[in-house]
């Protein structure tokens, strides 16, 4: 019954959601002590409303393996922007395995800023600092809007 439910969640949390996003990430101050490089990515879903969204999935490097993200994203200024370029800031926590100077298993907490621009009518690029307890790194990745209205609509 576990596994029943587990995929069931899983199903209503794809139809709910709008977007689907991924940033290939590679921390930098990891290859500066002439050590392997730290590559990973990030990934998850979006949940989109009026100049908002939020932000769930998962992270994964080669060093330290997965963990979970959850984030809320708030669009500022697009009443003066060109509509296709959607700057933004936010919240995120996660938790699993990071590397910042040193490795930590826990939680973080932080702050995200960044830049959308819409390429074509379903696909954005994403442009992210992302600054938290665990984490400093700019990210830049794709969103693709794989559902503008609902199965039921």
């Amino acid at each position: 019954y576990v596994f029943v439910a587990a995929v069931l969640v899983a199903a209503a949390v794809v139809v709910i959601s709008n977007d689907i996003y991924v940033y290939p990430t590679m921390l930098p101050h990891h290859i500066m002590d002439n050590q392997e490089s730290l590559w990973g990515v990030e990934f998850g879903l979006r949940k989109t409303f009026d100049h908002c969204a939020i932000e769930y999935g998962g992270f994964y490097d080669n060093e330290h393996g997965f963990g979970a993200k959850l984030g809320f994203t708030h669009e500022f200024f697009y009443n003066h922007t060109p509509d296709r370029l959607r700057p933004y800031a936010g919240v995120t926590a996660s938790i699993g395995q990071h590397y910042n100077g040193y490795l930590t298993n826990g939680y973080g907490l932080g702050a995200v800023v960044g830049c959308q621009y819409r390429l074509f009518d379903r696909l954005k690029v994403d442009l992210r600092y992302e600054l938290s307890t665990t984490t400093s790194q700019l990210m830049l990745g794709l969103i693709f809007k794989y559902q503008k209205k609902y199965l039921w609509e």
